[in-house]
């Protein structure tokens, strides 16, 4: 298991805790796990900053838009007054927004990294060595389609 994932069992466990302070009431726990949950995501995000071959920028965007909800959650105790859950949501979206931006750069490194990948392959490999697609049979029954593929395999 990567370090990364180590806080997620506790966040698991704070976001219990906090359906049941939410139930019953409790503004205390409530103020103490909350933001505790949002931390303890935080540190798998920056924990994930130690893999190799991460993409820095989406575990950094994904980072700050976790620290803008952890300042929604600071915010966002008392679900009773109309103001705080208004602030609350507005944050909320914020948040949101710095994750869509974060996953749009993601993508458009996946995309790059795609386009290299397929200009490499088409410049350094023959024909030969680029093996063809799998041809599926449509009148096969479904279990000569193993045997198929064991042999393109």
């Amino acid at each position: 298991m990567g370090a990364h994932l180590i806080p997620v069992p506790f966040a698991l466990i704070g976001i219990a805790i906090y359906w049941q302070a939410r139930w019953t009431n409790d503004i205390a726990t409530v103020m103490v796990v909350q933001p505790l949950i949002t931390i303890l995501c935080i540190a798998t995000a920056l924990l994930s900053l130690r893999r190799a071959g991460v993409n820095r920028r989406l575990p950094a965007f994904v980072t700050a838009g976790l620290a803008i909800a952890l300042l929604g959650d600071f915010l966002n105790i008392d679900m009773t007054d109309p103001f705080a859950v208004m602030r609350g949501l507005v944050i909320a979206v914020i948040a949101y927004l710095t994750y869509a931006v974060g996953f749009t750069i993601y993508q458009e490194y996946i995309d790059r990294f795609e386009n290299e990948l397929t200009r490499y392959v088409s410049e350094h490999l023959q024909l030969e060595q680029i093996r063809t697609p799998l041809f599926v049979n449509f009148e096969l029954e479904l279990y000569d389609s193993n045997d198929i593929l064991m042999e393109w395999i």
